[in-house]
């Protein structure tokens, strides 16, 4: 069995407010475009290409009115461009009558396709 590790890095575990009213009254494809604009963040611009490596890049998943975000702390300024991808989130989310809550943690996190867990999660939730 092959040794599995947490990962540091900064958690966040996001709350869509209106989302329920948005998934009675609106079709797929309109809440589809909500939580593809996490993931759109969560892909690196062309111009952040230069300077982020592979392992930069923002790691989610959403299940419900709920997005978890994981970015592996490879430098100190991953916390910030964390918040500064949910205030972009934010201010296009908020056109759509949907604000965001949740909670930011640093900390060790195991984050893969199968799911996350780890202390910085819990924190963060």
């Amino acid at each position: 069995m092959s040794s599995v590790n947490y990962d540091v890095g900064v958690v966040t575990f996001n709350d869509l407010l209106g989302f329920r009213k948005k998934v009675e009254i609106h079709p797929a494809s309109d809440i589809k475009k909500v939580v593809d604009r996490f993931a759109e963040s969560a892909t690196p611009r062309d111009w952040e290409k230069d300077i982020a490596s592979n392992e930069d890049v923002v790691r989610m998943v959403s299940f419900s009115d709920s997005v978890v975000r994981f970015l592996p702390l490879r430098s100190i300024s991953a916390t910030f461009r964390e918040v500064l991808s949910l205030v972009h989130i934010q201010s296009e989310l908020i056109r759509q009558d949907i604000l965001i809550r949740g909670g930011m943690a640093h900390g060790e996190v195991l984050f893969d396709e199968r799911g996350a867990f780890g202390p910085a999660f819990v924190e963060a939730y």
